[in-house]
């Protein structure tokens, strides 16, 4: 077996968040500041669950899509305003899956995006650069094309930006590590304005 070497970037990620599968951290929540982006201020029961959570599928009737995607732009306005403050620092998707160009990815996509999100789709994969699954993100639409697939369920990245990570994640529950308590109240004010949550209970995180 083969070991590739570290690109640059990936050596400096790792230094400063400790691993790119950072998830994996053990006890993250005693060397960052951790919550869960959320769209319940809960998390719920099991009655609850079943009757409020709403996700992404090919089988939902057109309200229940309809009110999918109503929740995911919140999410994309959240993504969106830690793109803005990232300001001209990259942003960083490591998504191992995604880095290889087999044609199951490209025929299991295709169906679960519209025509605009797969034609951005293609554009992303044959050209953004990628290392060992870790794309380097200079615009907006590339980093929202990312997120879609996170929060729809179908491709999981991790986003690194200057300050935080955010984890792709299932039931629309998403992770957040930041380095200062200070910048993840901050994220919660902006949560808020969008009509989310970052959870930040210390027990969630005990992983």
């Amino acid at each position: 077996m083969f070991t590739e070497e570290l690109s640059k970037v990936e050596k400096v990620l790792i230094e400063k968040f400790g691993r790119l599968d950072i998830e994996n951290v053990e006890k993250a929540y005693e060397k960052f500041s951790t919550g869960h982006l959320d769209q319940f201020d809960r998390a719920l029961t099991v009655g609850e669950f079943d009757d409020l959570m709403v996700l992404f599928s090919l089988i939902n009737d057109s309200k229940t899509q309809a009110y999918y995607f109503q929740q995911e732009e919140k999410y994309l306005k959240f993504f969106r305003y830690l793109f803005k403050k990232n300001e001209d620092v990259p942003v960083y998707a490591y998504c191992p899956e995604l880095a290889s160009k087999r044609k199951a990815i490209f025929r299991f996509l295709k169906p679960r995006l519209n025509k605009q999100e797969w034609s951005l789709f293609k554009k992303v994969k044959n050209n953004l650069v990628t290392h060992n699954g870790l794309f380097e993100i200079k615009s907006l639409e590339h980093l929202e094309i990312f997120a879609k697939l996170s929060l729809r369920e179908l491709h999981f990245s991790n986003f690194f930006f200057e300050e935080s990570v955010l984890i792709g994640n299932y039931e629309l529950s998403l992770p957040l590590y930041c380095f200062e308590e200070s910048y993840i109240k901050e994220c919660q004010s902006k949560a808020n304005e969008v009509d989310l949550f970052i959870r930040t209970e210390k027990a969630e995180w005990a992983i």
